[in-house]
């Protein structure tokens, strides 16, 4: 009996199989207990990280984004989907996922980055929606709002531009 014991359980069979280099066998154990229900956060981090050691792509994104799923305000696992989308060339998918993270959480360099795509893009108007997007959640970044206000005003709304250009006067000084 105290030999049974003394046998490690699944975690600690999977940590030696990750340390001793048998990634594929602890990826083994980990999806079949994925199969036999287990979702703790724990096993799909797990999971997740030997997908990305492993160089696949498509199991490593539902993993993620499942974990994202259980997690959904967590900002630093949203920065992990947004940076794996990016990895795999995936820019629609970035680009939710960054309108995501903001919407969870403001942050600046998120809402510049997410300018900065919709700008790359060309679409005038998605441009202006995001950067009005942006701006409601805080983002003040005088170089964005002056460009907000240009495309205000190509859109013949010169109240709302001048506004605009008035409170980038009121950060600057």
């Amino acid at each position: 009996g105290a030999g049974w014991m003394m046998l490690p359980g699944d975690s600690e069979l999977i940590a030696m199989l990750e340390r001793d280099g048998h990634s594929r066998d602890a990826l083994a154990i980990l999806e079949q207990g994925y199969a036999n229900g287990d979702r703790r956060y724990r096993t799909l981090h797990q999971m997740l990280a030997l997908y990305e050691y492993q160089g696949d792509a498509t199991k490593a994104r539902t993993i993620l984004e499942e974990m994202v799923s259980e997690r959904p305000y967590d900002p630093a696992l949203r920065e992990r989907l947004v940076n794996f989308y990016q990895a795999v060339g995936d820019g629609t998918a970035r680009l939710a996922a960054l309108k995501a993270q903001i919407e969870t959480r403001y942050k600046e360099s998120a809402c510049r980055e997410y300018v900065a795509l919709l700008r790359l893009d060309g679409h005038n108007d998605d441009e202006l929606a995001g950067l009005q997007f942006c701006r409601q959640h805080g983002y003040r970044r005088p170089d964005d709002l002056a460009r907000l206000a240009v495309l205000l005003a190509a859109t013949g709304d010169t109240v709302q531009a001048s506004a605009t250009l008035r409170s980038i006067d009121d950060v600057k000084r």
